[in-house]
C-alpha cells in the first residue's frame, strides 16, 4: 500500500514539474504579485528606518548667544552642542540674533545671561532665553523642551553644590581654612554625592516594569509584505486546484486511468498518491513564499515554528482536498479547470485578501469565515504579525483541517472509479 502509494505520487510529480506554466502560477507568479505590490512599501519603510537610524528626523538650525563668561554658561553650550537635533550657530550678538529670528531665518535663539554663572553659583535664581519664531511653533516647542532638558541636569547639580556650601557654612566646619581648601572640600563631597546620585539612577531602589494585563508581548512591527506574502501564499496555495482536478480528469478521458485500475494498484492508493503529491507540493510553495519573505523582505516568522508549520500544513490538505472535489464534481477537464480557476479567484476574495473582510461585522464578515481562506489567513497573519501562539493559532488551524475533512469526505462519496 505504503509503497503503491509513493509510486503514484512520485508519477503526479513527475508530470506537474514538466509543466512549466504550472510551476511559473505556483511559485514564482504570487511571489512576483506581492513584490510588485508590497515591495515598493516595504524597501520605503526599511529606507525610512536606516535614516532615522544614521541621523535624526529633524533638524533644527538654532543660535546660541553665550553672554555668560562662567563655567555654568559653558557647560549649557556644550550639552545643546551634544544634541543632534540642533545645528548650533554661535554668536555672541544679541540683536543680530534677535533680527534673524524674526526674519524667520532661524525658528530660536537660545540665549545664555551674563551673570547666569554667577546666579547659579550663588543659589539665585535665573533663565536661559529662547527667542523664537512664532510663526514655527512646532519647531519652537521642541527647542524650548531640549532647553529644559539640557539645563536641567545642571540645575540639579548646582542645587547640590549649594547646599554643600550652605551646610559648611552653618556647621563652620571650613571656617577660618584656605579658599582652596574649601573649594576642595567642596569638590569632593559634590563628587560624593553625584556618584550615589548615578549609582540610584542605573539601579534604582523601585524598578517599574511596563507590561500589559494579559501579559501579551508586545506586537513586532508589521509591514506591507507581512500582509501580501501571507495573502498572495494562501491565495495560491489554492490554485493548485488548476492542476489537480484538470489531471485527474484527463486520465480518465486518455484511459489511463482505467490501465491503473486494472493493475495490482489499490484504489485507496491512487487517491493517497494523488493527496500526498500535492500536498508536498503546495508545501513547497508555501515554504518557498515565506522563506524569500524573510531573506529579502525580512517578514516576521512569529514567535512559533509549530504553529507555522502546523498552519501550512492544515492550508496544504485544505487546497488539496478541495482540488479533489472539484475533480469529482466536474465532467470534463475543461470544466474541472475553469471551476478551479474560478473558485481561486473567488474564494481568496471572499476570503479576505486582499480585503480582511473576516475583520469587519455583519454578513460579510460571517460569509468570509466560512472559507478556509479567511482562517488560514488569519492564523498566518495572527502569527507573522501579532505573535499567536500555538493555542492562540489553534482554533483557525483546526478550522482549516475541518474544511479539508468535509472536503475529502464530499470528494470520496462523489468519486467514480469507473
Amino acid at each position: 500500500m505504503i509503497g503503491q502509494t509513493l509510486a503514484i505520487a512520485w508519477k503526479e510529480l513527475l508530470i506537474l514539474f514538466r509543466d512549466r506554466g504550472a510551476l511559473f502560477m505556483l511559485f514564482l507568479l504570487p511571489l512576483l504579485l506581492a513584490t510588485v505590490i508590497g515591495g515598493p512599501s516595504t524597501l520605503g519603510q526599511r529606507a525610512a528606518e536606516t535614516a532615522n537610524e544614521t541621523e535624526p528626523a529633524i533638524q533644527l538650525d538654532v543660535f546660541v548667544v553665550n553672554l555668560d563668561g562662567g563655567a555654568y554658561g559653558d557647560e549649557v553650550a556644550r550639552a545643546l552642542h551634544g544634541i543632534d537635533v540642533l545645528q548650533i550657530t554661535e554668536t555672541e550678538d544679541l540683536d543680530a540674533a534677535d533680527t534673524a529670528v524674526g526674519k524667520g531665518e532661524k525658528p530660536a535663539a537660545i540665549v545664555i545671561p551674563a551673570d547666569f554663572s554667577q546666579k547659579v553659583d550663588a543659589g539665585e535664581p535665573t533663565t536661559v532665553q529662547v527667542i523664537v519664531d512664532r510663526t514655527q511653533e512646532e519647531a519652537t516647542g521642541i527647542v524650548a523642551g531640549i532647553v529644559n532638558q539640557a539645563v536641567s541636569e545642571l540645575g540639579l547639580i548646582a542645587e547640590i553644590r549649594y547646599g554643600i556650601r550652605a551646610v559648611m557654612e552653618s556647621t563652620g566646619s571650613m571656617a577660618g581654612a584656605p579658599l582652596e581648601l574649601q573649594q576642595a572640600a567642596e569638590a569632593q563631597t559634590l563628587g560624593v554625592i553625584w556618584t550615589q546620585v548615578q549609582n540610584l539612577r542605573q539601579n534604582p531602589v523601585i524598578v517599574v516594569h511596563g507590561q500589559d494585563l494579559t501579559g501579551i508581548p508586545p506586537k513586532p512591527a508589521a509591514g506591507p509584505m507581512d500582509w501580501y506574502i501571507a495573502g498572495f501564499s494562501v491565495m495560491f496555495a489554492f490554485f493548485i486546484i488548476t492542476a489537480i482536478a484538470p489531471a485527474m480528469l484527463q486520465e480518465k478521458e486518455q484511459g489511463t486511468f482505467r490501465r491503473l485500475l486494472a493493475s495490482p494498484a489499490r484504489r485507496t492508493a491512487l487517491i493517497a498518491g494523488v493527496m500526498l503529491a500535492y500536498t508536498l507540493i503546495v508545501l513547497l510553495q508555501l515554504l518557498f513564499m515565506f522563506t524569500i519573505g524573510r531573506l529579502v523582505f525580512h517578514i516576521n516568522l512569529g514567535d512559533s515554528l509549530p504553529a507555522l508549520a502546523l498552519t501550512m500544513l492544515a492550508t496544504a490538505l485544505a487546497a488539496t482536498t478541495l482540488g479533489l472535489l472539484v475533480g469529482a464534481v466536474s465532467k470534463t477537464s475543461e470544466q474541472a479547470n475553469s471551476l478551479g480557476m474560478m473558485l481561486g479567484f473567488v474564494l481568496a476574495i471572499v476570503g479576505g485578501f486582499p480585503i480582511p473582510w473576516f475583520q469587519f461585522e455583519g454578513v460579510m464578515a460571517a460569509i468570509s469565515n466560512l472559507t478556509p481562506h479567511a482562517h488560514a489567513i488569519q492564523a498566518f497573519k495572527g502569527l507573522t504579525v501579532e505573535a499567536f501562539t500555538v493555542l492562540q493559532t489553534m482554533p483557525h488551524i483546526l478550522a482549516v483541517l475541518g474544511f479539508a475533512v468535509v472536503f475529502f469526505g464530499v470528494a470520496l462519496w462523489r468519486y467514480r472509479f469507473d
